[in-house]
């Protein structure tokens, strides 16, 4: 979207100092904006407002660091609000928490908030919802191995990614399909973490510096969290169900990011995705006087 068609921040100071009875949220983006639109629409709370942050122009010089893009400038927008708006409590802005939790990047802001877990896709890591997205979407049976496969080499690659992002941030991330194994008759997923480094730090001098590399990430592993949601990155979520769709046989046009997550995405009740804190944070925000 081009800057002349965003609003300007400034406006909105404006608007919810003028207007307190507002009820609005500012998210990252589409999936953000529908999953939180279909909340509204099944709790009949019309007055809640959800707004992508790429209708808002958001200068990058207020963008803080270490963040950047669409989470970046929804950050800037709060800490925008922290800092201008008088005694008002109309508006607030979500992000995901990605790395931040693991990094110490949390920040505390009435106008702001996290998802409950790394990000919005992970409301669907569960068995519920895997086992509809296998045995109703994929016509796949559904086990326990998948499920703890999944988890498994889902937070060893968010761990990688977490490394990258510290030490190498500007570095090009790699597929992990080449990496990751399916055992047909045991149903178990392996991925093979030193071959992944190994195509990953292609750009390291020498081998001291992938075998810190790989340090690195084993120090990184004290620090999981017992919720394996907080530590897997949504797009390798569902990079490796389409990459195990394949390898499971499931047909062709279904194995690819867009059928896999509409099929995930409707596998999500409504029930249990308002059992999370940030949903019931948000009707609590949506009724308050």
């Amino acid at each position: 979207m081009e800057n002349e068609l965003r609003r300007p921040a400034e406006e909105l100071i404006c608007k919810y100092n003028l207007e307190p009875d507002l009820r609005d949220i500012f998210v990252e983006g589409d999936l953000d904006e529908y999953l939180l639109n279909w909340m509204i629409s099944e709790k009949n709370i019309s007055h809640l407002k959800v707004y992508n942050i790429e209708t808002i122009d958001i200068p990058k010089n207020t963008i803080p660091k270490p963040w950047s893009g669409n989470k970046g400038r929804v950050i800037a927008l709060s800490n925008l609000f922290m800092s201008e708006l008088i005694d008002v409590d109309n508006v607030r802005c979500i992000v995901d928490k990605d790395f931040d939790q693991m990094t110490g990047c949390i920040i505390t802001s009435k106008y702001l908030l996290y998802s409950d877990f790394a990000n919005m896709e992970m409301y669907t890591f569960n068995d519920l919802c895997l086992k509809k997205l296998f045995e109703s979407g994929l016509r796949k049976k559904f086990t326990a191995d998948i499920f703890s496969g999944l988890s498994k080499v889902l937070q060893e690659v968010f761990i990688i990614r977490l490394v990258k992002e510290l030490k190498y941030k500007n570095k090009t991330w790699v597929k992990l399909d080449r990496c990751c194994e399916y055992d047909k008759d045991s149903g178990e997923i392996n991925f093979n973490t030193k071959s992944y480094v190994s195509r990953l730090t292609g750009f390291l001098e020498t081998s001291e510096e992938v075998d810190q590399f790989l340090k690195d990430t084993q120090e990184q592993k004290k620090h999981l969290n017992v919720d394996c949601r907080q530590q897997i990155h949504g797009h390798d979520y569902i990079s490796i169900l389409v990459w195990l769709a394949k390898q499971i046989g499931v047909k062709a046009n279904l194995c690819n990011k867009e059928s896999i997550s509409s099929i995930l995405w409707t596998s999500l009740l409504i029930d249990d995705f308002l059992s999370n804190s940030l949903l019931q944070n948000i009707i609590t925000f949506s009724s308050q006087e």
